[in-house]
């Protein structure tokens, strides 16, 4: 129990996982990137650091540089302690912790092991050293440990209790905070005992290609599960695999043909909608505009950051028929909401067919039942569109997606009189006979069940003298209103229920 002890010396307090991870966390992953041999090493996570850094990625939030493979080379016989690779690693890992620790803002350092005797790359894995290997990341300055299930076992109860052991482990080192991210792939449903054992992510789907139907069926996976977005909230959350964005497709890399920039976009929204953690493992040293403003986009990353922090629930299956929660493969669209904190739903409408369509939503599907008008924002392309009454079509482009905030729009405040001023409606008849210099009406408006108001408030909102105004008793077949500027009778569609402010003596004359 000595880490522990070690723990208590340091004044290190477990931090709660709501305050650790309010929001995904944003890393950058070596996979996919550096697939040669040798190539994750001291240099080239320094390049990562410094790019990371020189090209805003890190000010977005991707402060976390996890190396996958290639750190250390067997154990110290006696203790049982990793060796690290010092032909890769001439400084030492914790050099390069210390290194990506010094920046602004600050970088991470995250490890990975395999609740194996080897790990993916054939390196020593963690099973039967959980509590030494957890120290040793924490010695190494490690701020996130990955635990991929690679050589590991079959059985579901064994994969928990391993979890399991791993997250004591960590909450017994002398850095109990270090994120827990746990990569079983769909096996043992982790979302259903992720967070009991430490985790703050738990993987859901299969190792991830690089296509169109892959991205596809990883973000299927767990909508499968019919309560799956009750188990994601702010510190514990769903992962799909790390993503494609900006992966070029190369020998010995993921294999996949690549996406497409609608693809892109595509994937990037996806994994945002279901609050996913961000794992990018393209090359930021070598990284094209269009992918960086892809990674970067402040607006959907406002939705990723939201603090609510929840996963999206999908509202609408187009094209074919949703059997409970099962995915329709024949659905030619998909229609998902997320609601966020300030009240609006960020509406991800998902174009999965071979051609471009225009898609309609209703309001009432998403967000506060109550409101069922909304001003739209389109967040790839940054502009307001129109506002959303009962429904909304956008033409959403093949195997892509229009990302969308609406916003409610409140409704119109109810009528007031002015200080001075009385206010009437038409319980009974009324007439108003007073001299013009005294005769101003405001705010006549209109009952909104006849569906005139803008008519009525457009010809009673009058500041002009010598204004009459009469109403009739509603209900009756005449019932009707009329403006009277001078010798002009403007009489308009049924009115019932005008408001009218009035200012100066009056008095009521039967019809």
């Amino acid at each position: 129990m000595w880490p522990l002890l070690f723990a208590s010396l340091l004044g290190t307090e477990p931090i709660p996982p709501s305050q650790l991870l309010p929001y995904p966390p944003m890393h950058w992953h070596s996979w996919n990137t550096f697939c040669g041999e040798n190539e994750v090493n001291e240099q080239n996570m320094r390049q990562v650091a410094d790019a990371l850094i020189s090209t805003g990625m890190a000010d977005a939030g991707y402060t976390m540089v996890n190396v996958v493979c290639n750190g250390w080379t067997g154990r110290n016989a006696s203790t049982g302690e990793l060796l690290e690779n010092k032909t890769l690693w001439p400084n030492g890992i914790r050099s390069l912790a210390d290194y990506l620790h010094s920046k602004t803002p600050k970088l991470q350092l995250g490890c990975y092991t395999s609740p194996a005797t080897k790990n993916c790359c054939g390196e020593p894995g963690s099973l039967a050293y959980e509590y030494v290997d957890m120290e040793t990341f924490a010695q190494w300055g490690c701020d996130h440990v990955m635990v991929d299930w690679c050589r590991a076992y079959s059985d579901p109860k064994q994969t928990r209790d391993e979890y399991a052991l791993i997250g004591q482990a960590i909450a017994n080192s002398s850095n109990p905070n270090m994120i827990y991210g746990i990569w079983p792939g769909g096996m043992g449903k982790s979302w259903k005992w992720g967070a009991a054992s430490g985790g703050h992510y738990w993987r859901t789907a299969r190792d991830i290609k690089n296509d169109w139907e892959d991205v596809l069926f990883n973000f299927d996976t767990p909508y499968s599960v019919p309560d799956i977005a009750s188990y994601t909230k702010p510190g514990g959350y769903t992962f799909l695999d790390q993503m494609v964005v900006g992966v070029v497709p190369h020998p010995g890399g993921i294999r996949g043909n690549g996406l497409s920039l609608n693809e892109t976009i595509a994937h990037m929204s996806m994994w945002v909608m279901a609050a996913s953690p961000l794992l990018t493992c393209n090359d930021v040293r070598n990284m094209s505009s269009e992918i960086k403003d892809i990674l970067t986009n402040s607006e959907v990353l406002a939705v990723h950051k939201d603090p609510l922090a929840k996963m999206a629930v999908r509202i609408d299956v187009g094209g074919g028929v949703e059997a409970g929660h099962s995915i329709d493969t024949s659905a030619t669209y998909h229609v998902y909401g997320r609601m966020l904190v300030d009240g609006s739903s960020a509406v991800m409408v998902l174009n999965r067919g071979e051609s471009e369509a225009m898609i309609t939503v209703h309001t009432e599907d998403i967000g506060d039942s109550m409101h069922t008008t909304y001003q739209l924002r389109d967040l790839w392309s940054h502009t307001n569109l129109s506002t959303a009454s009962m429904q909304f079509s956008v033409l959403v482009p093949a195997h892509g997606v229009r990302l969308l905030r609406a916003t409610p729009v409140a409704p119109p405040p109810p009528p007031s009189c002015p200080t001075g001023w009385t206010m009437h409606s038409p319980a009974g008849y009324w007439h108003n006979t007073f001299p013009c210099t005294n005769a101003t009406f405001k705010n006549c408006k209109e009952d909104s069940m006849n569906g005139t108001m803008t008519a009525c408030a457009n010809k009673c909102d009058t500041t002009q003298s010598c204004v009459a105004f009469e109403v009739f008793e509603p209900g009756t077949p005449t019932a009707a209103c009329y403006i009277f500027i001078g010798s002009m009778e403007l009489p308009f569609t049924t009115c019932e229920g005008c408001v009218t402010c009035v200012k100066g003596t009056h008095t009521k004359k039967p019809y």
